[in-house]
């Protein structure tokens, strides 16, 4: 090849956009995807805080509620009634398999002899394991010492003759995309309710039939 050929070859070569196309969507693929992705991350991290919240709210309300409308002058609540909320609380988490990567927790605020605030009892499923952030059941029994539960910077008591039903759930979120900045996290909420009606503040009750206590041990 000659010189002439050479610089025609050259020439040709320069002013060929032929594979522009292709090395320029090479370059910006990873970036598209990972902003689509990074996307799709975002709002379903989003939608599992509004779904988690949700639920924390709903199982500390229902079980609020446990004692209305019965005709009783003070209502007992049973292990099973706890039971059943634990369960409801898990099916409301059935999309984020909450039974496997959540802990719910649902203790009972009450006023002690000496006039102090203590968890009388406390109740948890799900098999993400962990201790409630505000003391373990028995805390506060006696004295008053245990200044009650502190949620969003406010601590809430319970009042003598009546409760409040303070509940926790406790998440681990895997990302779809690992590489996303929600990669992996824990999610945690925490709710009170005070109980609507009269109840005996003596302890939950297991009569026949009976069933397994929801444990947190």
């Amino acid at each position: 090849m000659d010189d002439l050929d050479m610089r025609i070859a050259i020439r040709r070569l320069a002013t060929d956009t032929s594979g522009v196309a292709a090395i320029e969507f090479a370059y910006v693929a990873p970036i598209f995807l990972f902003v689509a992705f990074g996307g799709i991350e975002v709002a379903d991290f989003a939608f599992t805080h509004m779904q988690l919240s949700q639920i924390t709210a709903s199982l500390a309300d229902n079980a609020g509620r446990v004692a209305m409308n019965s005709d009783l002058a003070e209502q007992s609540v049973h292990e099973r009634d706890i039971n059943e909320l634990l369960a409801a609380a898990k099916m409301q988490g059935d999309r984020l398999d909450l039974g496997q990567n959540g802990r719910l927790i649902l203790s009972s605020l009450q006023v002690n002899e000496d006039g102090g605030q203590w968890i009388a009892w406390q109740r948890c499923a799900g098999a993400l394991g962990g201790s409630s952030r505000f003391g373990d059941e028995g805390t506060g029994a006696a004295g008053t010492g245990f200044a009650g539960v502190s949620i969003d910077g406010r601590t809430l008591k319970a009042t003598a003759g009546s409760a409040v039903m303070v509940a926790e759930i406790r998440y681990r979120y895997t990302s779809k995309f690992p590489l996303t900045p929600n990669a992996a996290k824990e999610i945690s909420y925490a709710v009170a309710f005070p109980i609507r009606d009269h109840r005996s503040l003596a302890g939950l009750i297991n009569t026949a039939p009976t069933v397994t206590p929801s444990s947190c041990g």
